[in-house]
């Protein structure tokens, strides 16, 4: 059995300690797997536009079984607000590069996904102002 933290729970103790929103730059998300369900488990970090991070980096795979990876891809999209996103490996930004077309390994991709660039400004000042 392998204990389970969730980030949510990790930023409450956060805010708890440092008595501010706390606030994330990026997050980096490579689970084997695992990003959906960690993602799930961030939804109020990443919905608040207090504490969500600038930047989301995560690897993402063709797979047809289980559809997590498209679940991922739509929570960060759709959910989260995450509207510019690129494939690091292809440098294929956008909608374009969902699925990964998998330059170095086959059907896999490290993507970094962005907030809005209105909403990147914001973002950036409200990390600067908690780090200080």
């Amino acid at each position: 059995q392998v204990p389970v933290i969730t980030v949510d729970s990790i930023m409450m103790d956060w805010t708890y300690y440092r008595s501010d929103s706390g606030s994330l730059f990026f997050a980096k998300l490579d689970i084997e797997g695992g990003e959906y369900e960690a993602l799930l488990g961030s939804n109020t970090t990443f919905s608040s536009l207090d504490t969500r991070p600038c930047y989301v980096y995560i690897e993402l795979k063709v797979e047809t079984e289980t559809g997590k990876y498209d679940r991922a891809y739509e929570l960060l999209t759709t959910v989260y607000g995450y509207t510019g996103f690129e494939d690091i490996d292809s440098g294929l930004s956008g909608p374009p590069s969902y699925p990964p077309k998998g330059n170095i390994w086959k059907f896999e991709g490290n993507y970094e996904f962005r907030l809005a660039p209105s909403e990147m400004k914001q973002c950036v000042e409200r990390v600067i102002r908690s780090s200080c």
